[in-house]
């Protein structure tokens, strides 16, 4: 996802960029949005038998001035100092898991998606709820908005293949104006072009579809060869990059809509992707509990950040070159990328 929109995967259970492979998990997760495939929990992560259930970081995500980072564990929001590594204040946000973060152009509002199918608008400095999207019939996926100030995309779905849930949204605020039809699977990652005019989206199905927003239809449909769990857009707006399925990074050039490298290194499945704000970096997290940064454009590994127990379900780069990370090993880490170190974790 881009700087502005970050989803991730419900804890306990593994439903990765929204798949299912073996086994349904809707009852586990509350109707269980993209319950993708299924994965045993880490060992490492795994409660005492006298503890609760594992509480997985689903999502992470720096605001657009990378001093406050904004997390999402279980069905609360928590505000985080990044300089002090102090909490802010934490409140609960949704009646089931909030799976999906994203901030509008200036910061001022933060929209969440949960499991509970419903997705909020909130006032970002007051903490006041200012709305609540209902409509879509599976826990929810992804959330983005638009720069033009009041459009947003929503996605949820659910990956039971006895039936599919497959739902795309467009809202102007909290009024749904267009069902989007296109994807065969469910739809994991989403955001806009900084113009509003086209939003971009990636699903399991092993593509992205580019959109005209005008027209509400799917102008192109781009094969990345493994289902798709995340997407970001590069600072300038050139570079898409894409976390797959099958352990890589498909990297797409925008103006051309081909794709210009594919990046290879992890081994696992590739969770979360987000690019650094000078745009020179692109770090990933795996299944494989690594972080790994990137030269986007030579394909080459600069570092490996080692610390996690479990899967890395979402990243996020703030300012100065801070990097957040969320773990299904329930923790928070902040990352000095240009030591190759961790700074910290967020207690």
């Amino acid at each position: 996802m881009s700087q502005q929109s970050s989803s991730a995967k419900p804890r306990g259970t593994r439903w990765v960029g929204l798949t299912i492979s073996v086994v349904v998990l809707a009852a586990i997760v509350l109707g269980g949005v993209v319950a993708w495939q299924h994965h045993e929990t880490p060992e490492q992560a795994r409660p005492a038998p006298d503890q609760g259930p594992v509480i997985w970081v689903d999502c992470v995500l720096f605001h657009p001035d990378g001093k406050t980072l904004v997390t999402a564990q279980d069905v609360k929001v928590t505000l985080w100092d990044a300089a002090s590594a102090k909490e802010l204040r934490s409140f609960k946000a949704h009646e089931g898991q909030v799976i999906s973060l994203a901030f509008s152009q200036d910061g001022k509002r933060l929209a969440t998606a949960s499991t509970d199918r419903t997705f909020k608008i909130w006032d970002f400095d007051k903490g006041t709820e200012l709305a609540v999207l209902k409509g879509h019939t599976a826990s929810g996926a992804a959330v983005a908005f638009s720069s033009d100030g009041h459009t947003m995309a929503t996605a949820a779905g659910t990956a039971n293949p006895m039936r599919y849930v497959i739902e795309l949204k467009l809202w102007d605020g909290p009024k749904p104006v267009a069902d989007l039809q296109g994807h065969r699977n469910v739809v994991t990652s989403l955001f806009f072009l900084p113009d509003g005019k086209t939003l971009v989206t990636a699903s399991r199905d092993s593509t992205l579809g580019i959109w005209d927003v005008a027209s509400k239809k799917m102008v192109k449909s781009l094969d990345c060869g493994a289902a798709v769990s995340s997407i970001a857009l590069a600072p300038d707006a050139k570079t898409v990059a894409a976390g797959l399925y099958s352990n890589e990074i498909a990297v797409w050039d925008v103006a051309t809509w081909k794709e210009k490298i594919r990046l290879r290194g992890h081994a696992d499945r590739v969770n979360a992707v987000a690019f650094s704000r000078d745009g020179k970096t692109l770090a990933s997290g795996s299944d494989d509990r690594t972080i790994k940064l990137w030269d986007f454009n030579t394909g080459k590994t600069l570092t490996t950040l080692e610390g996690h127990k479990g899967y890395v379900t979402s990243v996020s780069f703030g300012a100065n070159g801070v990097l957040a990370s969320g773990s299904a090993d329930t923790t928070i880490k902040l990352w000095d990328t240009a030591a190759g170190k961790e700074r910290t974790t967020l207690k």
